[in-house]
């Protein structure tokens, strides 16, 4: 009975941890893909207190089964809070094939890759990011290494 009782305890608190998120402020942007401007990058921009240029983190998901959320995970969870509140632009974007972003799904190949790059371009020339100051974080794939 009490290793029951723990184990409910638990997961109480486990689940509790993972609801207790704010909803973010995020802001939802897109932009016409780099490689046809018919389709759309979908995008999430979280922005710190204060002026800027930040320091940025670009957010990129890994693959999803049904449904396809794409960036909108790390709002939902509050990854782009947590990170807006310890002075980072914080910066989700949904690959091509997720989320609200058109295109094929090619895995971190070069469609997503422009796609990611162009992002990066457009907050760059807009001002907010702090010069080379950007950290691309991804889940569950190998990520490229490409001068962005």
């Amino acid at each position: 009975m009490r290793q029951w009782l723990r184990t409910a305890l638990i997961l109480f608190v486990g689940f509790g941890a993972c609801t207790s998120h704010k909803v973010a402020r995020a802001l939802t942007l897109s932009m016409p893909h780099p490689d046809d401007p018919a389709k759309k990058v979908e995008y999430f921009l979280e922005k710190p207190r204060g002026a800027g240029p930040w320091p940025t983190v670009v957010f990129l998901h890994g693959h999803q089964d049904w449904p396809r959320a794409g960036g909108r995970d790390f709002v939902k969870w509050g990854v782009l809070d947590e990170f807006a509140e310890r002075g980072y632009l914080a910066v989700a974007i949904s690959q091509p094939g997720y989320g609200n972003s058109h295109g094929p799904a090619d895995f971190c190949g070069p469609y997503t890759q422009d796609a990611v790059a162009a992002v990066i371009a457009k907050l760059r020339k807009s001002g907010v990011v702090q010069g080379s100051r950007v950290l691309i974080e991804g889940v569950s794939r190998l990520l490229w290494s490409q001068a962005l």
